[in-house]
């Protein structure tokens, strides 16, 4: 049974320098009537009896630039899962589009989980990278998100931005430690290449260490638990979505540019092409090594590591590698405790390394 279910819409109204998911300028009414007939057909081709879920995650793109309508008609097409078991069902809202209105049709839906796009809490450096909303527009849209009702908020925020230094980070965790968001994803800017900024060549600052540590330091002070790289919670209000795709879990694609992951009885790579409609859908075998390495990358980001027990193939996965795990439990970068494999607080911040180091 797929439990889990990544939904993307591509639309946006306007292009932010850093983003590299599939997303399109929203120019006219009609590409979101095309996606939604389009989305419409790739539900009703799937065999619903295979979906048991517990989890929905609606990513962009920006979820939130369409209107109450087409937000309700999305909503409604989705209605076709069983949805009597869903734990955590999200939504990812660029600051400046939230209304009293779309959050109550978020609510009538069951939608439980809000993931905001916050970046930073400075204006300025907010223009710079081409984001249109303001520090108010997130502090208010978060009180009145609090005020409809909903108790399970996420921030995504960014560091090592262009012009970014300590005090804007200062600055940031203040505001955190002010609003008390549920739930925080901070992540150090990465330009890739099917971004604006990946595909001018533009350089990347070099600060990530330091506010690296800056960052994880005064959010222990506040109270939040780092449980991954770079995820972090108050009250174990976990990103449920996120820890399927870290502890190896099946979870389906809709919508264009989304890609998916099923490893029973085969290990495919499910991905839909880049169209706003009429998009299409490919799936491709991943070899044993590529899976195996796979459960080890994206388990070693979570601070309990990867537990050899009840992960799916994890045990099989470490012994495959266990040569080279074992060079890394030597040099003191993995550990084994509790029959979960995780990096030791030395490795965690080598993590790359300690990959490249597998894949050799």
């Amino acid at each position: 049974m797929i439990e889990h279910l990544y939904v993307h819409i591509p639309f946006c109204n306007h292009i932010c320098f850093y983003c590299d998911f599939f997303k399109i300028k929203k120019n006219k009414e009609e590409m979101v009537t095309e996606y939604l007939v389009t989305l419409t057909a790739e539900v009703a081709g799937l065999d619903l009896s295979k979906f048991n879920l517990k989890t929905i995650y609606l990513g962009g793109g920006t979820p939130n630039s369409l209107s109450d309508q087409q937000l309700t008609q999305l909503l409604t097409i989705l209605q076709c899962f069983d949805q009597t078991n869903l734990e955590e069902y999200s939504i990812e809202l660029n600051p400046e589009n939230i209304t009293n209105t779309q959050l109550v049709i978020l609510k009538q839906y069951n939608v439980n989980r809000l993931s905001i796009g916050v970046q930073t809490f400075d204006d300025k450096l907010l223009k710079k990278i081409n984001r249109h909303h303001n520090v108010k527009d997130v502090i208010d849209n978060y009180h009145l998100a609090r005020k409809i009702g909903f108790d399970n908020i996420s921030f995504d925020l960014i560091y090592n931005l262009f012009d970014q230094n300590q005090t804007h980070i200062i600055h940031d965790l203040a505001v955190v430690r002010e609003l008390q968001p549920d739930h925080l994803s901070w992540y150090s800017l990465i330009l890739k290449e099917n971004s604006y900024w990946g595909k001018t060549k533009t350089k990347l600052p070099d600060y990530d260490i330091e506010f690296d540590e800056i960052v994880n330091t005064e959010l222990q002070k506040i109270g939040y638990e780092r449980y991954e790289i770079s995820n972090y919670t108050l009250n174990k209000k976990y990103a449920l979505h996120n820890l399927a795709y870290w502890t190896n879990k099946s979870f389906w694609p809709l919508g264009p540019g989304a890609v998916g992951f099923l490893n029973d009885p085969k290990y495919l790579l499910v991905e839909n092409s880049r169209k706003y409609c009429d998009w299409t859908q490919q799936t491709a075998q991943i070899s044993q090594t590529d899976y195996y390495f796979q459960i080890l990358m994206m388990g070693l980001r979570l601070t309990g590591g990867i537990n050899l027990t009840t992960v799916k193939d994890a045990n099989e996965a470490y012994q495959y590698y266990l040569p080279k795990i074992s060079a890394e439990i030597s040099h003191n970068r993995l550990e084994v405790v509790d029959n979960h494999l995780r990096c030791t607080p030395q490795g965690y911040n080598l993590l790359n390394d300690i990959l490249i180091n597998l894949l050799e």
